[in-house]
Order: structure tokens, then sequence, then C-alpha cells
């Protein structure tokens, strides 16, 4: 009796909706472990907003720059926005796991440029992640 009175219990508790135990709000699911993809490569080595900018050698010439992340941002209350230090490419993201902006201009040998992937509270317009990324091209 005890058993069959626990299983309705867990039956009714799991079939009905309350902002209970173990209970999540999509808004409070915030996209994580944003990764930097540079032309089809995920890198691990970008780093936050602090810090001592370090260059990343990447092959001169077309460039696509890229995130990854766990947890879909459609219904989340964030985007993602990507963008380069001029904001001449950029690109807001609001669904899915993945995201990419083909850079108007490639990169030239010798040329130095940065890019930001923020994960943004589309509320507010407040940034709660950044990841910043120096490019140098090479030949």
């Amino acid at each position: 009796m005890i058993v069959a009175l626990t299983l309705v219990g867990a039956v009714l508790a799991a079939l009905t909706p309350t902002a209970g135990f173990g209970a999540t709000s999509a808004t409070s699911m915030r996209p994580t472990n944003l990764r930097v993809v540079i032309n089809g490569s995920t890198l691990t080595n970008a780093q936050s907003t602090t810090g001592a900018d370090t260059y990343l050698k990447v092959r001169a010439g077309r460039l696509t720059v890229g995130a990854r992340w766990r947890g879909n941002v459609k219904g989340s209350g964030y985007y993602i926005l990507i963008s380069d230090s001029s904001s001449a490419d950029k690109r807001r993201c609001r669904t899915g796991t993945t995201c990419t902006v083909a850079a108007s201009k490639g990169l030239r040998r010798a040329q130095e440029m940065e890019w930001s992937i923020q994960t943004i509270r589309a509320s507010t317009g407040v940034v709660v992640a950044q990841k910043i990324i120096c490019l140098v091209g090479v030949a």
C-alpha cells in the first residue's frame, strides 16, 4: 500500500507543473560553455574580458568567426553577439547552439584583428559573458 501511494505521488508530482524543487525557468537557463570557432576550428585559448592581448596566428585570407555553446538560446532570454572591433562585421544569434559570421574583408598578412563573442541578456542589454580573441594574419 505504501509503495502504491508513493508511486501515485511521484506520478502526480511529475505531471503537475510547479515552481518547486528541480523546476527551472527557461529565462534562467543562459547559454554556457561558450567556445570560439575560427575558420571551422574550435579555439581553446580565447580570453575573457581581462588580461593582456595574446594574438593567435591565423592563415591570411578568408575569415569566418563563430561560436558554439551549450543550451539553445531560443526562449532563454539571452542572445549571442559576434562582432569585430570596428563593428563592421557582426551577427546577433537568437536561436540554436552555433553562430558564425564571415568577415567582409579577409585577414591580410601581418594584419591584427580583434573579435568579441558576447552573451547578452535580451531584456536589459547587459553583457553577462564575453570572450575576446585577437588574431594576426600569417602567410
